[in-house]
């Protein structure tokens, strides 16, 4: 029986299964751990944590992880709603207070709609665009395309 509400995070019971139900959803993708990793940002030794139940990912960086799974997904405050399709719902709690992937190397998060942020934000988009290599552009361009 599938459940439906997980409860994950630093020391919480449901962090194995939370990592079960992560790990089938990478495998009905077709993605090895070493490139979820890599659309992730994090290293495959990462991914297998969560997928171990030993590790929970930020609540911010789910999106982007059911997106790369092709799951449906709807964030809440502290948690979201996984729609498993027929199958029914999971919702998700976090229970970290980490919300966010925290990587210095990452742009600043447009937090506000001010137009000095915008043009600062998108010219570091094109820079990078830019310098990237057509497999690159590709993925960018479909993750753009879902969102």
């Amino acid at each position: 029986m599938i459940p439906t509400h997980l409860v994950v995070g630093p020391n919480e019971p449901d962090n194995l299964e939370f990592g079960r139900l992560l790990e089938e959803f990478r495998l009905k993708v077709d993605l090895t751990r070493r490139k979820a990793a890599d659309i992730l940002g994090v290293s495959s030794e990462y991914v297998r944590l969560i997928e171990r139940g030993q590790r929970t990912p930020a609540l911010g960086n789910m999106p982007t992880l059911m997106r790369m799974y092709s799951v449906n997904y709807s964030a809440h405050v502290n948690g979201g709603l996984i729609d498993l399709g027929p199958s029914g719902q999971i919702f998700v709690e976090f229970t970290s207070r980490i919300r966010e992937r925290r990587d210095p190397n990452d742009p600043p998060v447009l937090r506000d709609n001010s137009s000095s942020n915008r043009t600062m934000l998108i010219g570091q988009v094109v820079s990078l665009c830019v310098s990237a290599d057509t497999e690159t552009l590709r993925q960018i361009y479909r993750t753009l395309l879902r969102s």
